[in-house]
């Protein structure tokens, strides 16, 4: 029975070692959409990817608690780290409150990426209207409709640019 366990805590702890890798790359995230290192289509793989990786997550955590289900003869639903630490297994007390944390953490980074990554859009798409103003060779209103052919390249700040 306590090879359940083991495997259980050996589990959440590879589970926290992810997650703080997650977290490290998160907190990167911005500066690496303003250097053009990623962009938002490759942060939407990666958050795919996060979701495939959650979901996976969750199935073999509901697995580990149908099998100690099993073994204390309880409904599964009602194994959670508060019945286990009260069974006398004190180590998934911290265990139990690091990855609530940190879930809770990289939950408010995505919140913050994605209000970044709207902001950061709007400006560009702003500094490609200006860019476009700027190069315009004619600044008639019969020319109003016309693309100039400048080359935009996103990420660049106003000095850059203009």
């Amino acid at each position: 029975m306590n090879d359940i366990f083991e495997n259980f805590l050996k589990f959440l702890a590879e589970e926290y070692d992810y997650l703080v890798k997650i977290k490290l790359f998160l907190l990167g995230v911005p500066d690496m959409i303003t250097t053009g290192k990623i962009n938002e289509l490759e942060f939407r793989d990666f958050m795919e990817k996060y979701e495939l990786e959650t979901a996976r997550f969750l199935f073999e955590k509901n697995r580990f608690k149908e099998s100690i289900a099993g073994q204390l003869n309880i409904p599964s639903a009602q194994v959670t780290f508060k019945v286990l630490v009260n069974l006398g297994h004190t180590e998934f007390e911290e265990t139990g409150a690091k990855i609530i944390k940190i879930t809770n953490e990289i939950s408010k980074l995505l919140l913050k990426i994605s209000i970044y990554l709207d902001n950061f859009s709007r400006l560009q798409n702003k500094f490609k209207r200006f860019n476009n103003f700027l190069y315009r060779n004619d600044y008639s209103a019969a020319a109003l409709g016309v693309e100039p052919s400048y080359n935009y390249t996103p990420g660049r700040n106003f000095y850059g640019e203009a």
